[in-house]
């Protein structure tokens, strides 16, 4: 089951460029802090091996990739101004931007590139390591061009939102994936700052080389018990932003004149996967699982609307495939192809089995 829309109060990355506030006493003034509830823990600041969606979120504000999106999902340049690709679709290159500084003040070279999608191919960084798959030779002619060729042609290559770490402070790690990166260095638009019990400061990276906007000079990430003391504390105006609510949650922002809620497409999904591999060091999936009839009717009698609606209300869509329906590469199946929630049918399969 895709959702569709966010199930937030807030987009992360919008709110905090624009400033704009959320919640009863919590607005932003100028120049001052913007507070955002998590009601989930940031599992790590290493973007080898982070995983969970509020790591990738936090960290797109202290790591830039080479090309990023904005909220309507449009890519636009970042650590990358302009590319062109080859007439045989095999050569990629990249034109940086120049002047571009690391926090620490080192700058920012084709060679940070180079190492960090070598790196981050090698260790078979998680969130990344599809998009980096196809790659068969990274080039630097200069320190403001990096060239990449891959085996066949690669449609999802700007699609790539690899973050770019500096060669000069990651190079002689012993073991890059576990490396816990307590104070990482990015180029991004904003700095870690420090990080204490149930909290992540980040300050705003004066140096910054495309304008901010918004006028946020500090972003507090805290860490709450669950959405429901995170929602709390919206309302009552001890923050400034939370996302992750549930459909009731949302009901309740919604007659809340002091909140703004912001609803937006995301290019992802939840599902319920069927165990089927026995050799598997997990627990055993049933053997009448193995069974194409059986996992058939399992689905003829899931009622997926019913259950989209209850967790997600209005913001969520029934997914058909992997690919969101709001994704431009979306196919949606014929009703020939769907199977439809109809119990009587499965009832039927499996008495013909």
């Amino acid at each position: 089951m895709n959702a569709k829309k966010l199930i937030a109060v807030l987009m992360t990355l919008a709110m905090l460029f624009s400033a704009a506030g959320c919640g009863g006493g919590g607005t932003v003034e100028e120049g001052k802090t913007f507070t955002f509830a998590l009601s989930e823990e940031v599992d790590t600041l290493n973007p080898l091996s982070s995983w969970m969606a509020v790591s990738f979120e936090l960290l797109l504000l202290i790591y830039d990739p080479l090309v990023r999106y904005d909220t309507d999902l449009e890519r636009m340049p970042c650590l990358a101004e302009t590319w062109e690709v080859s007439d045989d679709q095999l050569t990629w290159t990249f034109h940086l931007a120049e002047g571009v500084k690391w926090h620490d003040g080192e700058p920012f070279t084709s060679a940070d590139v180079k190492f960090s999608y070598e790196l981050f191919t090698e260790q078979e960084a998680y969130m990344y390591a599809g998009y980096n798959e196809g790659i068969v030779d990274i080039s630097c002619p200069d320190d403001y061009t990096v060239v990449m060729t891959t085996e066949a042609p690669k449609a999802n290559m700007l699609m790539n939102t690899s973050p770019i770490v500096p060669k000069h402070l990651w190079e002689g790690l012993e073991d890059p994936y576990n490396y816990g990166n307590e104070t990482p260095v990015g180029t991004g638009p904003f700095r870690f700052d420090t990080e204490g019990e149930g909290f992540i400061k980040l300050t705003k990276n004066a140096d910054y080389f495309q304008e901010i906007p918004g006028d946020v000079e500090n972003i507090v990430f805290v860490l709450y018990e669950n959405a429901d003391t995170a929602a709390q504390a919206l309302l009552l105006g001890e923050i400034d932003g939370t996302s992750g609510l549930t459909a009731a949650q949302i009901e309740q922002m919604e007659s809340a004149e002091e909140v703004d809620l912001v609803l937006a497409d995301i290019p992802g999904f939840s599902y319920v996967a069927l165990n089927t591999w026995l050799e598997s060091e997990v627990p055993e999936a049933h053997p009448l699982l193995k069974d194409k009839i059986v996992r058939h009717a399992i689905e003829y009698c899931t009622d997926k609307e019913k259950i989209v609606s209850m967790a997600y209300g209005d913001a969520g869509d029934v997914g058909t495939t992997i690919v969101n329906p709001g994704d431009k590469y979306h196919y949606e199946p014929t009703a020939e192809e769907l199977r439809a929630y109809d119990p009587d049918k499965a009832a039927a399969m499996l008495e013909a089995a």
